[in-house]
């Protein structure tokens, strides 16, 4: 192994008791090698990187190495070792019939000169990338799981995965998204837009954003809950009867390709958006009616210049948006134009209050 590489442990799971110890001999000799043999009776209980079998040890636990290879997420590799006098290796493989399919390499005992080491440094080499390759995804997926946004892996269009907080927006029960067509979740309107926005991601690795919106009542029926026969129009459209879930979920959906045919598509919930958006509207006809002149600058910006003014400080000022907006008359670093109503000082005037009269 190299310097900076771990060592390899390679278990001896050899029926053949002479053939076992000439192997342990034989790494125990080796720089980067750490040779184990388990419990007879469960020998996959301890760890290892590589694993050297021969026939019979293959006959007798094939199901251990099959259950063990199940539950871990790398790459285990298991090597065949066929002693000269045990006849060709690959007739030996292939007597072991299904037992066999968990070969993944064949090696004659003795093998001549570096031949042993070689294929068992390549082996462990891509058990362990296969490892790293595992724990990338892994974090990959605790990083989908926790996202405070939507997120749905799709392949071929149909939905294999959703993040709890997909669940959540959808009223959907765990997996109960899975196996649904991700463009049956929005109203048939937006039902070709997205749909190309899939394939986009699939063929350019990036497809969106699309502004849509997800139906929850057509996501309920995904999992057995109340059926709705309404198409996504009308069940987006639809009132729904709890006030804190409503009918439809306005989202803005983006695909990425992931690899593996498999496209993730990221569905960003637009209701604090929309709301706040609404909330700016709505100030902004406040000022936009108010009855004093009011104008906004932009600090960022050297000269303070106006970048808002509403209708009384025109009425005031006499001047038009175009006249006022990106503009400081009050600046030095500018030529101040000849308004009629905007006096030295850089404000516009104030009428004068009317005062009232008692009686």
């Amino acid at each position: 192994m190299t310097d900076d590489a771990p060592d390899a442990a390679v278990l001896l799971v050899v029926d053949d008791a002479a053939v076992r110890a000439e192997l342990r001999e034989r790494l125990d000799g080796e720089d980067g090698f750490v040779p184990r043999v388990g419990p007879a009776a469960a020998p996959f209980d301890a760890d290892f990187d590589v694993c050297l079998l021969d026939a019979a040890g293959l006959r007798a636990h094939a199901d251990a190495l099959a259950a063990v290879r199940a539950t871990t997420r790398a790459y285990l590799p298991a090597v065949l070792v066929v002693p000269a006098d045990a006849g060709d290796p690959e007739e030996t493989l292939a007597a072991l019939g299904e037992a066999g399919e968990a070969v993944d390499d064949l090696l004659a005992h003795p093998a001549g000169g570096p031949a042993l080491e070689r294929r068992l440094r390549s082996l462990a080499r891509a058990k362990r990338r296969s490892a790293e390759a595992a724990a990338g995804r892994d974090r990959l997926r605790r990083l989908v799981r926790y996202l405070p946004d939507a997120v749905f892996r799709c392949r071929e269009g149909t939905v294999t995965y959703a993040n709890p907080v997909a669940e959540s927006l959808l009223g959907a029960e765990p997996t109960g998204l899975a196996g649904r067509s991700f463009a049956s979740l929005v109203p048939p309107v937006d039902r070709d837009a997205v749909t190309s926005a899939l394939a986009c991601a699939a063929d350019t690795g990036r497809g969106g954003p699309v502004e849509t919106v997800l139906a929850r009542s057509v996501a309920r029926d995904a999992d057995g809950g109340v059926a709705d026969d309404r198409d996504g129009a009308d069940a987006a459209d639809a009132v729904g009867t709890a006030r804190e879930r409503p009918a439809s979920v306005p989202v803005e959906v983006t695909a990425i390709d992931v690899g593996d045919g498999e496209v993730q598509v990221l569905a960003r919930d637009l209701r604090e958006r929309r709301e706040r958006e609404d909330r700016l509207a709505l100030y902004r006809r406040a000022m936009d009616e108010a009855t004093v002149g009011i104008t906004i600058a932009d600090h960022t910006d050297d000269d303070e210049v106006l970048v808002y003014a509403n209708n009384e400080f025109k009425r005031l000022t006499g001047l038009s948006g175009d006249e006022l907006l990106g503009r400081n008359p009050g600046s030095s670093r500018r030529t101040r134009p000849t308004w009629s109503r905007w006096p030295a000082s850089g404000a516009p005037s104030t009428p004068a209050r009317r005062r009232r009269s008692c009686c």
